[in-house]
């Protein structure tokens, strides 16, 4: 984003070509099997998500690793295939991670603060 800024003020490029290359910054291509929004946390407050089912575990890995200094939120993912890559997840990861797999839900879900929990009143 700096670059796209400097080149703005040099007069390298137009307010225009400014703005497309700052709306296309933020997507990240992994191979052919995904397109992250790495800024989308820091926009929304809210992880980028992504399905689980129809990617390898090769290909959920990559994709966790892409994402893993802004967080993610990853669905559909069975306790059975959360247990059998938890220690390829776990590698991947950053020091600053906090990660949390809700079974139930079948969500993980891997943020650089830890997960705030609501809490049922009785």
């Amino acid at each position: 984003m700096k670059d796209i800024l400097q080149k703005l003020k040099n007069g390298e490029i137009s307010v225009e070509s400014a703005e497309k290359m700052l709306r296309n910054d933020h997507i990240v291509e992994l191979e052919d099997f995904a397109k992250m929004d790495i800024h989308r946390e820091m926009r929304t407050g809210i992880p980028e998500a992504v399905f689980a089912e129809g990617k390898d575990d090769e290909e959920l890995l990559k994709i966790i690793k892409s994402c893993s200094n802004n967080g993610i939120i990853v669905t559909r993912l069975t306790n059975q295939r959360y247990q059998q890559m938890a220690e390829g997840i776990n590698e991947v990861l950053t020091p600053n991670m906090a990660i949390e797999y809700n079974p139930k839900a079948r969500i993980l879900v891997i943020r650089t603060q830890e997960v705030k929990k609501l809490v049922k009143s009785a």
